[in-house]
């Protein structure tokens, strides 16, 4: 071995010692190089094919209530059931009047407590169902998340199918994933 390896080294080093012996051409005997530099070069454009398709949200603007919360679908997470079933993830982005009521609602009805961390509450996702042709919607689940976009909370919850609500931004979100399909 060595002399510039430290010798608490050497012990584990010494069952690789027969690689130095080995030349390039007794390793890559019957290996075609050109075929492997193929499979490496497609296998990285499969991982950033497959990352960008996990990762792509294509958040689409809803709409903002007169108290200033912001309203978005994920138009990449939208699903057509057969019948007149749609689901989707929809987010707001409350404003601070609206943060306030989320969190009282949000935080201790269906987390139970209100903590600190939940106190740095700054917007939140649910998944979402409508029923074009009953004009009903239910939520499946919520995610909580703070400012620096962490997850402090998250529940699944099926509610009932409850009737949508004219003029508000669930009718918006309706009127617009219902008419893609022309299921409404």
């Amino acid at each position: 071995m060595s002399t510039d390896i430290p010798s608490r080294l050497e012990h584990f080093l010494k069952p690789l010692s027969f690689l130095s012996r080995l030349s390039p051409k007794v390793i890559l005997t019957g290996v075609n190089l050109e075929r492997i530099s193929k499979l490496i070069v497609l296998s990285v454009l499969l991982v950033f094919a497959l990352s960008i398709s996990i990762y792509a949200s294509t958040w689409e603007f809803l709409g903002k209530t007169t108290d200033g919360s912001i309203y978005y679908y994920d138009k990449s997470s939208v699903k057509y059931f057969t019948g007149t079933v749609v689901r989707f993830w929809g987010k707001e982005i409350p404003s601070e009047s609206a943060k306030k009521e989320n969190m009282l609602e949000l935080g201790v009805k269906y987390l139970g407590y209100l903590d600190g961390k939940f106190m740095k509450y700054s917007s939140h996702k649910v998944l979402a169902e409508i029923n074009c042709s009953k004009e009903q919607i239910r939520t499946l689940s919520y995610v909580f998340y703070d400012l620096e976009g962490n997850i402090i909370g998250s529940f699944n919850e099926s509610s009932g199918w409850v009737s949508i609500v004219p003029e508000s931004i669930v009718e918006l979100a309706a009127d617009k994933l219902c008419r893609q399909k022309g299921r409404k």
